[in-house]
């Protein structure tokens, strides 16, 4: 039961991680305007930039160090990670795959093809190119608005189009990419006052009915044995489940936002949220 429960706390924490940071990216891109109103994309990718790569690359160090100890004194890890009654191991052995660390570091793994996967060191990393990717189709969405809608809007656009339709990670990309997108549609709702219309209220019942009724279908008479293990081994049915649970938790931080529910906390850790998560493992 603990490796079950672990792993849906990890799992919806992911997604909660996921919805916020839509809602966060939403609140950059209405604040990095010129004084005509224009998208200002170089702006807004130089603060991506600065927000995604400092903790990145600091996550990499303290994985290589952890590396470095653990094979220079022969520590437990270094031939094995195993006891002798695992069900299930993340990994081996410690290793550092000197071949994965460049597209690590251009974070071109899990959606662009023939690309190795992320340094197996730190796990966390396998779902940071997929924010990465959707900040910048975030920012060329945007960039049509822009003073130059073909060099930061429509170009990357369309290639970016090609490339997710392209990518090896199958559904799972697209159900994080529209987790992803809800919470950037609930920053729209928020900036511009729709969540306190007294009708918003009233649409969240009937969603959060309909994403109910959702998960039993999809789940074909045992929506709980998906809905607590979506991403381990039960395939595609799974994380169908975990997308309209996702949606659910998006309606409930509306709820949250509309009624003033600990917003303030909200907002203060995840000023933090990003760093935690990449450096916690």
């Amino acid at each position: 039961a603990l490796p079950i429960s672990t792993s849906f706390l990890a799992t919806y924490a992911v997604i909660a991680f996921f919805i916020v940071s839509g809602f966060m990216i939403f609140l950059s891109v209405s604040r990095h305007r010129d004084g005509d109103g224009f998208f200002n994309a170089l702006g807004f990718f130089n603060a991506r930039i600065f927000r995604i790569y400092p903790p990145l690359v600091a996550s990499i160090l303290i994985s290589f160090a952890v590396f470095f100890i653990i094979t220079s004194f022969d520590l437990h890890g270094a031939q094995s990670f195993r006891l002798g009654d695992e069900l299930f191991l993340s990994r081996e052995r410690v290793d550092f795959e000197w071949d994965r660390l460049v597209p690590t570091l251009l974070l071109t793994y899990n959606v662009f093809p023939n690309s190795t996967p992320p340094l197996s060191i730190n796990g966390p990393l396998w779902t940071l190119a997929f924010e990465w990717w959707f900040y910048i189709f975030a920012m060329a969405c945007a960039g049509l608005r822009s003073r130059q809608p073909v060099l930061f809007g429509w170009l990357p656009l369309c290639a970016l189009l090609v490339v997710f339709f392209r990518q090896p990670s199958g559904v799972l990309f697209w159900v994080f990419f529209i987790v992803w997108h809800a919470g950037f549609f609930l920053g729209y709702l928020y900036l511009c006052g729709r969540l306190h219309m007294d009708s918003s209220l009233r649409t969240s019942v009937l969603l959060l009915c309909a994403c109910v009724l959702c998960i039993f279908a999809v789940g074909e008479g045992q929506p709980i044995k998906y809905l607590i293990e979506p991403l381990q081994r039960l395939g595609n049915r799974a994380h169908y489940v975990m997308l309209f649970v996702a949606l659910i938790l998006t309606i409930a931080i509306g709820v949250a936002i509309r009624f003033k529910l600990r917003w303030r906390l909200l907002v203060g850790t995840s000023h933090y949220s990003y760093t935690l998560y990449l450096v916690h493992f």
